[in-house]
């Protein structure tokens, strides 16, 4: 991979990293908004911040709508990245979805005041992780991060 195509990789994956918080509230908005709420988007500095803490616990249903409808961007870039052989869009792509998914874990069964906030935070992570794990199998992305697909150089003797 050339000098110029690593360094628009990894500045691809940072405005990725950025949107994804984006996404993430868009779909929110959306979802809630199917829903019959009425939610807005607070804006905190450069970041959308809260629509679900504007509106209020919404059914599994909405839940379910909204990690869905978050989670198509970062798979279509996955596969995007995938195909242009973009290591670090793809690991970031990766990782956002891995978070959204946890983050339903994260907004729907962290409710339950019994449990420690640390607990939650380790189960969150354990999901996180988890499906980063098998996102990276499924999708047999893996071998972007390797030296394989690196073209060697070839030096006459």
């Amino acid at each position: 991979m050339g000098h110029l195509k690593h360094v628009a990789d990894l500045a691809f994956a940072v405005v990725l990293l950025y949107v994804s918080f984006w996404v993430y509230e868009l779909s929110n908005f959306i979802a809630y908004s199917l829903a019959g709420f009425s939610p807005t988007i607070s804006i905190a500095g450069f970041f959308p911040s809260g629509v679900a803490a504007v509106v209020g616990q919404g059914t599994l249903l909405v839940k379910i709508l909204q990690v869905l409808m978050a989670c198509t961007v970062p798979i279509a870039v996955l596969l995007v990245a995938r195909v242009v052989h973009l290591p670090a869009v793809a690991l970031a792509s990766i990782t956002i979805l891995s978070v959204f998914i946890a983050s339903f874990y994260w907004e729907f069964l962290s409710s339950d005041p019994g449990a420690p906030l640390e607990l939650h935070t380790i189960a969150f992570a354990a999901v996180a992780a988890l499906s980063q794990y098998m996102i990276l199998k499924v999708t047999k992305t893996s071998h972007l991060f390797g030296d394989s697909h690196v073209s060697e150089t070839h030096t006459p003797h």
